[in-house]
């Protein structure tokens, strides 16, 4: 499955389904990638046997994912999971761990100054 993120093409090579599903809107296809990336087998067992509460789909995502993210610094690109808005011509990105609030303070922020016009991004990925 090729990817493309940030301009970058990316042939990620996952066992599991739910990479797939959560990059779903980023699947491409054409060129040659920029590079590609692998969660090796041992790898994988391992961030699994050190995380029982979470399932072996999820894990797998994380880890290409941390892959993805060491790469992409290579090209002078990153990769976070945030939430982001933008108020005056200037972009706040809010970044912590899922179910923080993110988006919960995002709103916020749209009801206390609903006056300044936001731009709202939503990220799929991370």
């Amino acid at each position: 499955m090729i990817i493309k993120i940030a301009g970058l093409l990316i042939d990620v090579k996952n066992k599991y389904k739910y990479f797939e599903m959560m990059s779903r809107d980023f699947i491409t296809s054409g060129k040659a990638p920029d590079f590609t990336v692998e969660v090796p087998e041992d790898v994988l067992k391992e961030a699994i046997s050190k995380n029982p509460e979470y399932s072996d789909d999820y894990i797998e995502a994380l880890e290409i994912y941390r892959i993805i993210c060491k790469k992409m610094l290579k090209y002078d690109a990153m990769l976070m999971h945030c939430a982001a808005i933008s108020v005056d011509n200037e972009a706040y990105l809010f970044t912590a761990v899922s179910g923080t609030g993110k988006t919960t303070h995002i709103s916020l922020w749209k009801k206390k100054f609903k006056e300044k016009g936001f731009v709202t991004f939503t990220f799929k990925f991370m």
